[in-house]
């Protein structure tokens, strides 16, 4: 692919469009073009790629999902901003004691099965924010299962509509992809909802502990 992309360049310039398999691309093969567009005026040309087989990956119409994948517009900035807020308070007050906690947990898991290295690790990460995000560790393998469901929608090793874009524009009726999306979607959506409005019960009855979920349906 990229000897004919030099071809193409030898014949169309140092910079070119083309399109593939429904995709957009400009290609740029000159270095000097290249650490113009990229470095000196990255704050202007630079984002991220949309993910085909997520709705809205980069926020484009504003859902505020999914804040790495988001393009650099109103809502990346607004969410950038409230994220950037609350990790410095998190951080200043040492994470509450949360990560000192679960590290002890950890080594001791690790102490008794070492052999489960890989999902122990990937446990305490997961008790680790949804304990900061809804003060409820139990919640964290439910977590990782969501986390993973994402992870594998984005993934070029996930749908082939990451790969066959167009497969993606089928109608809904006859496009599995899609639906699976759509259920995945509406089930992290479920379960995210369920754990804010738990935290909104608790705060009512004034068992609430602190939680950045607390904290931002108190501001």
């Amino acid at each position: 692919m990229w000897i004919k992309f030099k071809e193409f360049a030898d014949i169309h310039g140092p910079i070119y469009y083309t399109e593939m398999l429904g995709t957009k691309f400009i290609i740029v093969s000159d270095e000097k073009i290249a650490e113009e567009l990229l470095v000196k005026k990255a704050k202007y040309n630079s984002d991220r790629p949309a993910v085909p087989s997520l709705f809205d990956s980069k926020s484009t119409h504003g859902s505020m999902e999914y804040l790495p994948l988001m393009g650099k517009n109103q809502y990346w900035a607004r969410q950038r901003r409230f994220t950037h807020g609350y990790l410095t308070q998190a951080t200043n007050a040492g994470y509450y004691g949360v990560m000192q906690h679960e590290v002890k947990r950890w080594m001791f898991r690790l102490l008794e099965n070492p052999d489960a290295f890989n999902f122990t690790l990937e446990d305490m990460a997961s008790k680790i924010m949804c304990t900061l995000n809804w003060d409820d560790p139990s919640l964290s393998e439910y977590c990782i299962g969501s986390a993973w469901g994402l992870l594998t929608q984005m993934s070029p090793a996930g749908p082939i509509t990451n790969i066959i874009t167009p497969l993606w524009q089928l109608p809904e009726m006859i496009n599995p992809w899609k639906k699976a999306e759509h259920k995945r979607h509406d089930e992290q959506q479920r379960w995210w909802m369920e754990n804010l409005v738990r935290v909104k019960t608790q705060m009512k009855a004034g068992t609430a502990r602190w939680s950045f979920t607390k904290q931002f349906l108190e501001t």
